[in-house]
């Protein structure tokens, strides 16, 4: 009978250790034992707001014409991921995403005139290109599929664009609206890095399968323009999908 027993309890516990490994039970038998993947490899995607903060200069034909402050836009992001599996509550990951991140900024103006002032707003429509690379750490909550994760995202810029425009807003203005074609702001940086906090939901689908999905938050430590201020936060939805690519 304590044979019986001591068999038993074997079988639970290498059931436990190979069968959980990420927390799924992919081995459909524990009298069948079966290999089961570590390192997985995947796409994901992101769509979020973007919340920006800044102080920074406008020029026109090179003269200083307003500053931009605050402004709102959108990040969007898609990559593939790498993914290693330490235990059944740990796994450290690897992302390489294309980021596109917009920003719109408004200025009010106001030159003084014979007869009053004069008012005006400029515009600022930007558009930011990155080549994300993002190493990170997930970690399993309360022995669920419920997880936590750290990422620190380095975001090298490609490419950019900007739509600068003036428009009245007072009736003394002699036109509606303007595009401003020698219009700029300083450099942009080519380096810029966030931290990044996630919290998902691992679900199996199908056998080494999985999705996540997941909320997160992020800022900038760096300011996206090289000499001023400019940074943002970012709250995003996201999702993964994880196919398993080597077992042990």
């Amino acid at each position: 009978m304590i044979r019986y027993i001591l068999i038993a309890i074997i079988m639970f516990v290498m059931k436990s250790t190979i069968s959980f490994a990420q927390g799924f039970d992919w081995q459909y038998d524990y009298r069948l034992p079966s290999s089961y993947p570590f390192i997985f490899v995947g796409i994901n995607a992101e769509y979020g707001i973007v919340f920006h903060e800044g102080n920074f200069n406008f020029l026109e034909d090179e003269i200083p014409c307003c500053r931009f402050t605050n402004g709102d836009g959108n990040i969007s992001n898609i990559g593939i991921s790498l993914e290693y599996w330490y235990d059944s509550k740990i796994s450290f990951q690897l992302t390489a995403a294309v980021n596109n991140v917009t920003g719109s900024f408004t200025a009010n103006s106001s030159d003084t005139v014979r007869g009053g002032s004069m008012k005006t707003a400029f515009d600022f429509e930007s558009t930011v290109s990155y080549l994300a690379i993002s190493p990170g750490i997930k970690y399993r909550l309360l022995g669920s599929k419920l997880y936590a994760a750290f990422d620190l995202k380095m975001l090298i810029k490609y490419a950019s664009s900007g739509e600068h425009s003036e428009r009245r807003i007072s009736d003394n203005v002699p036109f509606n609206s303007r595009t401003i074609a020698n219009g700029r702001i300083d450099a942009l940086s080519t380096l810029v890095v966030l931290p990044q906090l996630r919290l998902g939901y691992d679900l199996a689908i199908f056998r080494n399968v999985y999705i996540s999905p997941y909320i997160s938050a992020s800022y900038t430590i760096d300011n996206i323009i090289e000499s001023e201020k400019w940074k943002h936060y970012d709250l995003h939805f996201g999702i993964s999908l994880m196919n398993g690519l080597i077992s042990k």
